[in-house]
């Protein structure tokens, strides 16, 4: 059972989430076309990947913005707007902090927030889109409850991850392979319990300075494991679902 649109006239939160997704997709693609040309050759090139990057993820911005109008006591159109909001908020903030490096002024809180974001959004972000999304498909809820304590384990792998990113001991663009930056909140040997859990849940070690070429091979690479894992259980999911059905019609 969906549930039903929102009342006309109600949801004045909803509607200014929905405006500030819009909003923030927007001043995103506006950084981008301003800083990305300002940067050096071959920063530039990563800036224009994050420009293609942001504009990819625009139809999650306003699918999202649409769903969470209609059915904001629907936790998959929340699902579905943080996919497009946590791209919109760090990769323009990526790029006007290796704009600040390479002009060489001083660094400012924004930039160590952009930064900051850098070390943790992508395993949020990826197990948003790739294993929870599809989990809830179509309307929001999982097939049974039986499937809750199995979706434990994607939950605390992503968990785990994102607080192993957010305390690493240092911080660094990913357009710009320039200086790093000490983390506020850093703590003294998580970047060595990062690479382990990337070890544990994602099959490989997460080093943002490993170079293999592209930001898309090396994240495609460390999440195989986990997507492995999280899109087959999607897919059982949906033979248990479909199951039901046929036994409910029986």
């Amino acid at each position: 059972m969906t549930v039903p649109d929102t009342p006309r006239g109600a949801g004045a939160l909803p509607r200014a989430v929905a405006g500030l997704l819009v909003a923030t997709f927007v001043g995103a693609i506006v950084v981008e076309v301003v800083v990305g040309p300002r940067l050096p050759q071959d920063v530039e090139a990563s800036a224009v990947e994050d420009l293609g990057l942001a504009i990819a993820f625009g139809a999650f911005v306003f699918t999202g913005a649409l769903l969470v109008v209609r059915r904001p006591r629907n936790r998959l159109s929340w699902m579905i707007a943080a996919v497009g909001i946590l791209p919109s908020v760090f990769v323009p903030l990526d790029t006007y902090g290796a704009w600040v490096q390479v002009t060489g002024r001083d660094v400012d809180p924004l930039v160590v927030f952009g930064f900051w974001g850098q070390s943790w959004y992508w395993y949020l972000l990826l197990s948003l889109l790739l294993v929870f999304v599809p989990l809830y498909l179509p309307d929001g809820r999982l097939p049974s409850p039986r499937w809750r304590p199995w979706v434990a384990v994607p939950i605390v792998s992503t968990a785990a991850m994102v607080l192993a990113g957010m305390t690493s001991p240092t911080i660094a663009a990913n357009v710009l392979d320039g200086p790093v930056l000490d983390n506020p909140i850093g703590i003294p040997g998580m970047g060595r319990v990062e690479e382990d859990l990337g070890w544990l849940f994602f099959g490989i070690i997460f080093d943002a300075h490993v170079e293999w070429g592209s930001l898309a091979t090396t994240m495609g690479i460390a999440t195989a494991g986990n997507l492995v894992g999280g899109l087959g259980l999607v897919t059982l999911s949906h033979i248990a679902q479909a199951k039901g059905a046929r036994e409910g019609g029986s």
